[in-house]
């Protein structure tokens, strides 16, 4: 069975005029660029890419990654992270790709729309659940909310069950969603004082 892979690598912040040319380079390698902001933390921007690997043997993803690095490296943008996810439901597949297992830890991300900025924070401090936004998306009422998980599948299902009732009862509703299973992150610490 061919395994999933979503890579992200982050790069340092960047200014205003220095979006467009990441955006160019973003597309010159085929990858998605996103600049994620956070709603609080040491690290509020996070440029990145997002670039989704089909591998029949999943120990190709270390050669894909080892390529997108170099590019990054030769395109002058230095690296504070590489993130790997696949899907939920792939988890198990997945073990023993990065046997060292550093960043390990279940996520889920929803979009919405939100008209009551205040209630959703909240809600999301309530059920420790983290909100942020692509800047590069010009609609400001569209967030994602982030659940990160170090237990089990089963305890994320179950805090997200929790939070989409919390959502739904002031009449917000996620667009979409996904789950994920992060098999390696090289700098958790990226998302201090808004994670942790």
């Amino acid at each position: 069975m061919n395994l999933l892979f979503e890579v992200h690598i982050t790069t340092k912040t960047l200014i205003e005029t220095e979006i467009p040319a990441f955006e160019q380079f973003c597309i010159s390698i085929n990858a998605k660029p996103i600049i994620i902001e956070l709603s609080k933390g040491a690290t509020a921007q996070q440029p990145m890419i997002s670039k989704v690997f089909n591998c029949e043997n999943g120990q190709d993803i270390h050669g894909e990654i080892q390529e997108l690095v170099q590019l990054f490296e030769a395109a002058n943008y230095p690296i504070s992270r590489v993130k790997i996810e696949v899907p939920l439901e792939m988890a198990e597949l997945a073990t023993g790709i990065f046997p060292e297992k550093k960043g390990t830890y279940f996520e889920w991300h929803g979009k919405l729309t939100i008209s009551n900025l205040e209630v959703i924070q909240q809600i999301c401090k309530k059920e420790n659940a983290h909100l942020s936004k692509n800047a590069l998306k010009k609609d400001v009422h569209s967030k994602f909310i982030t659940i990160r998980d170090y237990s089990s599948a089963k305890a994320i299902r179950n805090r997200v069950n929790e939070l989409t009732k919390s959502i739904e009862t002031v009449n917000h509703y996620f667009k979409k969603e996904e789950f994920e299973y992060c098999i390696y992150d090289s700098n958790e610490n990226l998302d201090q004082g808004w994670i942790s």
